[in-house]
């Protein structure tokens, strides 16, 4: 991505940061937090009710989240990249200036 990145316009770099800017919010918003919540609530259960969970329940939702994570996690490598490519960008424009 870093060659795609690096050959569009500056102008083209902002456009594709604010995209995946709304993106990250929205997973973040819409997907990993609730799960993060749903899981807390699974493992915060009082251990009177501890029989009503079963181990595939926590496993399942673990996992979700965890898949939640990667992904949420490439975004910020994705957007990381995009705004280095907007710093190196704007840095070559004022040292030329």
């Amino acid at each position: 991505m870093d060659d795609e990145v690096d050959n569009l316009t500056l102008r083209q770099k902002f456009t594709e940061g604010e995209r995946l800017v709304r993106e990250l919010i929205e997973h973040l918003e819409q997907g990993f937090l609730p799960k993060v919540d749903s899981f807390r609530r699974l493992v915060d259960i009082k251990i009177t009710e501890i029989d009503k969970v079963d181990d595939i329940t926590i496993r399942n939702q673990a996992t979700a989240l965890t898949e939640s994570d990667h992904y949420t996690e490439s975004m910020v490598e994705k957007l990381s990249r995009v705004l280095n490519s907007i710093d190196e960008a704007t840095s070559r424009l004022v040292n030329e200036g």
